[in-house]
């Protein structure tokens, strides 16, 4: 920063606009003000926005202009691309890509080209591209995906960095420096942006471009637009914070006025919600042992509920999933009796069963919890996806606590599949799309060891169809 000062100072030191110019554009840097304030680092407070950097950036340019033009891949391949993403399933939150991609690259908008790099590209692509054009895009997406988190740890941003590192060198290598532009040299300063200012959710444009779009929707009659726009949108948000009686909530809410409440968590995020260390120590690693971890305080019952009873076959597994919940000693007895329920919110997510028209889409989830055999893994040896059949909550008698309630999930596990390596990469894996894992104890799990949710696709490997898994990056609030 010294030696930028004393470029400005020379800058400033000249008699002539024109002599200014030129020394602006010969350092590349121009006199401000608030550059004489000691504390300033231009150099360290500029911050490089991750939207446009890596999706606007980097992903737009590989599909617009990379992989046509250098790498050959035309409308027969994208027609096939195409129909791999109209087979895939995801949750609501992710959306879905337009009908027609060949057409609609220069359309995608910041969202959709985070989601294709993030869940949809590495097994749309494969077999579509050359190998080492596949291998390449791989440490790309690999790198995003470690990035792109709203909780990141130091070796989790690191391991990006590396990533994207060897990212810019496999390009360099396979296109040539012709082919290279400086948006790839700004992807090796992220790591300082994360290091300065935190996770990239706190920083990146994806609000501001989300604003954008409800300011842009708004009508005017074109006088005094400006006005208008900051009328509108004060009036909203006033609305949206207004406190209403509880028994005209529904009728006097924001979302009753038909309006887009942007900047605020859902009514749950009201309820007592575990910290981010809690969710990784129970949904992930070995299985800990304890009640109070499987506190049903933080989990919020919504969607259908209905009264309903076990089977005499389930209580010997209910029991048993108890048993190393909190202790074989612990666990005495159950209730019959259950509340079934079509959803649940936990940690800022929603999880549904498959047969629930509303919430189908929130079915598919990984957890650290199904062994062989349909037994539970204790030892944690690495998340399976599963699909919600439905949640209940019951009570069962504990031995120093007395009766306390529990909400679980009755999920049907997939197998894993044979090429479940396939891909060659740690985030996308093969399983069986249509077999699943024999009735037993891991059948029922607690809502807490969820580990979150995944995006799914559907692709014919050695002459049959198979579900590709890509783990969904979660969305935490409390």
């Amino acid at each position: 920063m010294q030696a930028i000062r004393k470029q400005l100072d020379e800058i400033e030191d000249q008699q002539t606009q024109t002599a200014k110019t030129k020394l602006q554009s010969k350092y590349g840097v121009r006199y401000s003000e608030l550059t004489r304030l000691p504390y300033l680092d231009l150099v360290q407070f500029t911050v490089f926005d991750p939207m446009h950097n890596l999706f606007l950036g980097t992903a737009k340019t590989m599909l617009k202009t990379i992989w046509p033009n250098l790498d050959g891949l035309g409308e027969k391949s994208l027609d096939e691309i195409q129909a791999v993403v109209d087979a895939s399933f995801s949750p609501p939150e992710i959306g879905r890509l337009p009908n027609k991609l060949a057409g609609s690259f220069g359309a995608l908008t910041s969202q959709q080209l985070k989601n294709w790099t993030l869940y949809f590209s590495l097994y749309a692509v494969e077999g579509q591209i050359p190998e080492g054009a596949y291998k390449c895009w791989q440490l790309f997406v690999d790198g995003c995906h470690d990035l792109c988190r709203p909780v990141i740890t130091t070796r989790q941003l690191r391991s990006a960095h590396e990533k994207l590192h060897q990212f810019c060198r496999t390009f360099e290598r396979l296109y040539g420096s012709a082919n290279c532009y400086p948006n790839q040299h700004f992807h090796l300063h992220l790591l300082e942006c994360v290091l300065d200012f935190g996770p990239i959710y706190g920083f990146w444009l994806f609000s501001f471009e989300r604003l954008n779009g409800i300011l842009g929707s708004y009508q005017t009659n074109q006088k005094s637009i400006e006005v208008q726009l900051c009328r509108r949108f004060l009036r909203e948000q006033h609305i949206s914070a207004m406190q209403t009686p509880s028994m005209y909530a529904d009728q006097l809410s924001a979302k009753a006025f038909g309006l887009d409440i942007t900047g605020t968590l859902p009514d749950e995020a009201t309820h007592a919600i575990p910290d981010y260390d809690h969710f990784v120590t129970v949904s992930s690693g070995a299985l800990k042992t304890g009640y109070d971890l499987y506190d049903p305080s933080s989990v919020i019952m919504n969607g259908t509920q209905e009264s309903s009873s076990l089977e005499s076959d389930d209580i010997p597994l209910l029991l048993t999933s108890l048993e190393c919940l909190v202790g074989k000693s612990e666990v005495k007895r159950l209730t019959q009796s259950f509340i079934k329920c079509s959803a649940v919110n936990y940690m800022g997510e929603q999880y549904g069963c498959r047969d629930s028209h509303l919430y189908g889409r929130c079915c598919r989830i990984l957890a650290d919890w199904c062994g062989t055999d349909g037994q539970i893994d204790t030892a944690g040896h690495g998340v399976r996806p599963g699909e919600i059949d439905h949640f209940l909550q019951f009570h069962f008698e504990d031995r120093t606590k007395g009766w306390v309630p529990i909400v679980m999930a009755k999920i049907s596990w997939l197998q894993k599949h044979g090429d479940h390596d396939y891909f060659r990469s740690s985030l996308a894996k093969v399983w069986c799309r249509s077999l699943y894992e024999i009735h037993g104890p891991a059948s029922y799990m607690p809502v807490q060891r969820i580990f979150g949710k995944y995006v799914g696709g559907v692709r014919m490997i050695n002459r049959e169809k198979v579900c590709v898994v890509i783990p969904k990056i979660p969305s935490f609030h409390w």
